[in-house]
Order: C-alpha cells, then sequence, then structure tokens
C-alpha cells in the first residue's frame, strides 16, 4: 500500500502542524505519535500509527521517575489553553496518585 508522504495529501480536516508529524511519522516509521487533536488522532490510527497525547506523555513520565508531580505540568498546560476538562484533569491526577 502506498501512503501519501507529503502533508497536504494526508487530509484537509487536521492543521498544517498534525498533517507534518503524520508525514513524518510515516516516512520514519515512527513507534509513536505525540498528537492531541481527536482528528489527528483517528487518522494516525487509521494508517497504523501508534499515537500518544501530552498528558499521557506526562503520565508515562511520572511512572518513569521522569517527574515528581503531574499537576505542576497540568496546570502550566491550562495556563497556556492548552484545552483540558476538569473531569480529564481530576481522572488524570487519580491515574498519577496525585
Amino acid at each position: 500500500m502506498l501512503l501519501p508522504r507529503h502533508p497536504s495529501t494526508i487530509s484537509g480536516s487536521i492543521g498544517a502542524g498534525e498533517s507534518e508529524v503524520i508525514s513524518l511519522g510515516l516516512e520514519l516509521r515512527a513507534e509513536r505519535l505525540i498528537l492531541d487533536e481527536r482528528p489527528a488522532r483517528r487518522l494516525a490510527a487509521v494508517l497504523g500509527l501508534s499515537v500518544i497525547g501530552t498528558v499521557g506523555l506526562l503520565l508515562a513520565a511520572k511512572s518513569r521517575g521522569l517527574l515528581l508531580n503531574i499537576k505542576p505540568e497540568l496546570d502550566r498546560l491550562r495556563e497556556v489553553r492548552f484545552f483540558m476538562d476538569d473531569e480529564l484533569y481530576d481522572r488524570i491526577l487519580v491515574q498519577a496518585d496525585e
């Protein structure tokens, strides 16, 4: 199966940054991509790419001992208008034992 190699051929429904991440992921046969936007995550899955989001990356970092606490990082993300509703915020803190 021939997969698209140029961001503009991937999808018109996702942003340029997400298109570039997916294109590069395909080209490099990346083990995992960091994507947060739902349409981009869906497209990556359809293309057979594994995806992790920013919050998942923070959880993984904490579980590996690279972060002591996730809460300050989640708060910083919210300060820069990273969309995260209260339910997700609380659920992540429970998962992180915070």
